[in-house]
């Protein structure tokens, strides 16, 4: 009886403009819609309106699947990109959608193997130091080959510095960290630290130190090159971090694939100080990237915490956690899935009347007494937006009218860079 007296309420903002997963938090064109269902139900993106189906096969034809809600032990779990290696459709908690009690923004702590994405960019949270305990990504490290003479008839040669010589020394052995052939196969590990050393350029000051480099691959076959390499049971970085007196948060700069290292940032902790990021001349992490605000996120040190807080930006504040499933509870939470925004909560269903409309073989039930649906465009009112503002901003906030882009204008400009 109690699971019969439950259900989910899905509210389901998409952004019509399709810009590679981004979603604009500014606009008004925007499609909104309401699901309720008290049974398991996958979300499906249609060029139209996104509904809830039975199955994914019900209205996979022409649709996107985005979401699967499931009962388990009487509880209801929004399972997110199942099946799918699409990362463009990878669940991303909004971090200004987190509030308190009163309604104002709470922030979220940051943890080591989360994804920090402003805008279009991404770090990968590698280590993180509250000054007690040091949490650190579990990373699968690179087994690079070491050539051995003895299994050879014919000397190799290091690429770089083109000597044969060659030793058991940890500095002397000959590695070959790319696909590269032939004779320019290998290169002495102590020549390859100095060559990658020569393309880093660090930035210190007060609360951040900022290692940075292009791209840190071959320059020749293009393979991303290792962090580190595995010698007889023993760790070597490959680039050398020096981390500042803890607490300190590490956070790595990715490219959109994941695949190539653009560089280190370390913020360090102390109480009372305020990192601040964006593509503004004043920032303290500053991103050239026009999908990122001028003063897009700030990242404080608190209660031995690292909390990142939105400053209400355009493309929003995102984190990417390793798990895919999220409990639904009676605490409403939101995800962006692509140019999709997606909020549930679960409620008790006593209050209000579910219709399923087995006609359509869906379980997209209206609630009783709403609008129905409703598409919001240039020339429509704002009353569509409004209600998805409320979602996002506390009661008293107001959007950044600090003009940060035009709409139209960036987005376009993303489309033009990609």
């Amino acid at each position: 009886m109690e699971k019969k007296n439950k259900c989910v309420e899905i509210k389901v903002v998409t952004w019509q403009k399709d810009s590679h997963g981004l979603f604009d938090y500014e606009s008004k064109n925007i499609n909104i819609c309401t699901l309720m269902t008290r049974e398991n139900a996958s979300i499906i993106r249609t060029e139209q309106e996104t509904v809830l189906a039975k199955s994914p096969s019900e209205n996979s034809t022409d649709g996107q699947l985005l979401a699967n809600v499931t009962s388990r032990d009487g509880r209801y779990v929004l399972e997110v990109n199942p099946s799918s290696n699409d990362k463009t459709i990878d669940p991303f908690l909004i971090v200004r959608s987190l509030k308190d009690k009163s309604g104002q923004q709470k922030g979220h702590g940051l943890s080591a193997g989360e994804i920090l994405k402003v805008g279009r960019v991404e770090h990968t949270i590698l280590e993180v130091n509250n000054g007690q305990n040091t949490d650190s990504i579990n990373d699968d490290y690179y087994t690079t080959h070491i050539f051995d003479k003895s299994l050879e008839n014919q000397s190799k040669t290091c690429r770089i510095c083109l000597g044969e010589d060659f030793s058991t020394a940890e500095d002397n052995i000959l590695i070959n960290p790319c696909n590269c052939k032939g004779s320019c196969e290998y290169m002495h590990l102590s020549c390859l630290k100095d060559w990658i050393k020569s393309k880093i350029m660090v930035k210190e000051c007060e609360t951040t130190i900022i290692y940075f480099w292009k791209r840190l691959e071959c320059e020749v076959c293009k393979e991303p090159l290792p962090k580190r390499i595995n010698f007889n049971g023993k760790i070597i970085n490959l680039v050398d971090i020096i981390t500042p007196p803890a607490p300190y948060l590490m956070m790595e700069n990715i490219t959109n694939d994941r695949k190539v290292s653009k560089g280190v940032v370390i913020i360090k902790g102390s109480l009372g100080n305020t990192v601040q990021i964006g593509r503004g001349h004043k920032c303290d992490v500053r991103i050239s990237d026009i999908s990122v605000s001028r003063h897009h996120a700030n990242i404080t040190f608190q209660d031995s915490k690292f909390m990142i807080f939105d400053n209400h930006s355009k493309f929003g504040s995102l984190i990417l956690r390793p798990e895919k499933h999220i409990e639904i509870n009676n605490e409403r939470k939101a995800i962006q899935v692509g140019r999709t925004v997606i909020s549930f909560v679960q409620k008790m269903s006593a209050c209000m009347e579910l219709k399923k409309k087995d006609n359509r073989n869906s379980c997209q039930v209206p609630i009783e007494n709403q609008q129905s649906p409703t598409a919001v465009g240039k020339n429509d009112d704002c009353t569509g937006f409004n209600r998805a503002k409320s979602l996002y901003f506390p009661p008293n906030a107001q959007l950044n009218e600090s003009k940060d882009m035009d709409i139209e204008e960036g987005t376009n400009q993303i489309e033009e860079e990609l």
